[in-house]
């Protein structure tokens, strides 16, 4: 049931699915992934045999190591976190950590990429506000260089690739500054996207730049992982009517009320000698949305100084 129902919903949202197959053939769960340029979502998804205590399925995983009981699991509790998301956890959760992970507020251990590990034999508490001080530091410094930002001017941005052809060995942080100090040399009101990698973006922007304005104009077909960047961004323009019913099936995700609209093209000509050139406007233009095609009168072309 898990793989025929909720994994195509997951994969529909945009995450990643791999299937995890230790030594056996059979399947032992799923790694559940999501990313976001620098940022990433994981969830691991263990299939277990329940009896007096937890198995994980085909031997992997660790709960075959941590003896937790039943009871510690059931009957489930609900937490609420940040006054907003409620979610199931187990029956005994001070226990289940203490079992699985020892003293975690006096021993904090640090993983970094299940690689290198760090152990600090202080409280949690300590750590956390180490940790704070040091990202509070790096943001006021940040936004130190964005103190004098005007919002004045209008700002098109089409091709990602191009705008960061001439920038070498440049990792996602130092894009992200780079990019954040070009918006802020181009005192930029209004950001008009016309390329999804973009989006990415998008949170610091709306960060650091409260004021600014992002449309984002969804021409070609959308990586749906990205969708979840909405929420940074202030109206979003379809090329197609279709495209728009799609995006409101993922309202969900939406955490403001975000306008959807179509986008409409529109231009003119005279046409008074139909060719090949014509269509090809014509067609170039109607990919873009919908097209409002002026013709103009006789008595326009003779005002122009045209002949008749």
């Amino acid at each position: 049931m898990f793989e025929s129902k909720v994994l195509p919903i997951l994969q529909e949202y945009g995450f990643n699915c791999l299937r995890v197959m230790p030594k056996d053939k059979d399947c032992a769960g799923y790694f559940v992934l999501s990313y976001f340029g620098q940022k990433c979502f994981q969830c691991d998804i263990f299939y277990t045999i329940v009896d007096n205590d937890i198995k994980n399925k085909l031997s992997w995983g660790l709960y075959n190591t941590k003896n937790i009981h039943i009871n510690t699991v059931k009957p489930k509790q609900y937490l609420t976190i940040d006054n907003d998301l409620t979610l199931p956890f187990f029956n005994d959760i001070k226990n289940d950590i203490n079992v699985e992970y020892g003293d975690v507020f006096n021993n904090c251990c640090i993983h970094i990429n299940h690689g290198k590990t760090f152990n600090m034999n202080i409280h949690f508490d300590i750590v956390y506000n180490i940790f704070n001080n040091i990202k509070t530091d790096i943001i006021e410094n940040t936004c130190k260089l964005f103190v004098e930002h005007n919002y004045i001017n209008n700002l098109t941005l089409d091709n990602y690739d191009n705008f960061f052809d001439k920038v070498s060995d440049m990792n996602n942080f130092n894009k992200i500054l780079h990019f954040l100090k070009y918006i802020n040399s181009k005192q930029v009101k209004n950001l008009f996207i016309l390329d999804e990698k973009y989006l990415l973006f998008c949170v610091d922007l709306k960060f650091y730049f409260k004021k600014i304005q992002i449309i984002f104009y969804n021409i070609n077909k959308l990586d749906n992982k990205n969708i979840i960047l909405f929420n940074y961004v202030d109206k979003v323009l379809c090329s197609n009517k279709e495209r728009i019913q799609q995006l409101y099936k993922f309202e969900s995700l939406f955490t403001h009320k975000l306008t959807i609209d179509l986008i409409r093209v529109i231009t003119f000509g005279t046409y008074d000698l139909f060719h090949q050139g014509h269509i090809n406007i014509l067609k170039r233009s109607s990919c873009y949305g919908e097209l409002f095609v002026g013709v103009s009168t006789d008595e326009l072309n003779e005002k122009k100084g045209k002949n008749l």
